[in-house]
């Protein structure tokens, strides 16, 4: 599965590197405030709910990786490729990684390990 979406991804980017920039410009900046609101929240939430680190950031990493592949492949199906409705789908499915791999990054900066 994993594979199969690295595939789409890539092919989903390649298909249009032309319009990258473009799409960034109409709908990036709301599709990663977004996407951080989301992880906020996320923590937030679990924080209040969950048991301990761990799944803060297991319930944090789940709510900003949503399938923006599905996304992609709806908006596609329903109104197609050329439909500004995709715009913000793909945005957001190339968004999302950047943010997660921060995500990442951040919480291994710290100095104590993340357990339960």
């Amino acid at each position: 599965a994993a594979v199969l979406f690295a595939l789409v991804l890539i092919g989903a980017i390649i298909k249009q590197r032309e319009n990258i920039v473009a799409f960034y410009a109409e709908a990036g900046l709301v599709t990663l405030g977004l996407n951080i609101l989301m992880m906020i929240l996320a923590w937030i939430i679990a924080s209040v709910f969950a048991s301990g680190l761990s799944q803060r950031v297991a319930i944090s990493m789940e709510c900003g990786l949503q399938n923006g592949t599905v996304a992609i492949a709806v908006a596609t199906f329903l109104f197609g490729s050329k439909s500004p409705v995709v715009i913000p789908a793909a945005t957001y499915s190339l968004t999302m990684f950047i943010t997660a791999l921060a995500f990442v990054y951040f919480l291994r900066r710290r100095t104590t390990p993340i357990s339960s």
